[in-house]
């Protein structure tokens, strides 16, 4: 499986947009930003929740962002780019220290 694959479940496609002066639109990424307030455990359950992907693809997430400062976990169209990271924001699971995860939505 590509790491597009792994990142969005489906292999990534070109995406058409009638309302920009190209047809185009460039897929957005969902970024999720390393912290110290969250466990490895509390970012893997919300990845599986927001993102339903298997443990195994979100631990291997969870650890690029904890590595490098951040990893892109979700590739698409703008709308549901915004949708899943207000999702990956707001989830607060056992333990939660109750502050988001740092997610952000870019090109």
């Amino acid at each position: 499986m590509s790491v597009a694959e792994m990142r969005t479940g489906t292999a990534t496609d070109e995406r058409q947009d009638t309302g920009t002066d190209a047809g185009l639109t460039l897929p957005r990424k969902v970024v999720l930003h390393n912290c110290s307030c969250h466990t490895f455990q509390q970012v893997i359950v919300a990845l599986v929740k927001s993102l339903n992907m298997s443990t195994d693809q979100a631990e291997q997430l969870a650890w690029m962002v904890h590595l490098t400062g951040a990893a892109v976990v979700y590739e698409g169209d703008v709308e549901r780019c915004e949708l899943i990271a207000s999702q990956i924001e707001a989830w607060a699971g056992p333990g939660s220290t109750g502050l988001p995860l740092k997610v952000t939505v870019e090109e």
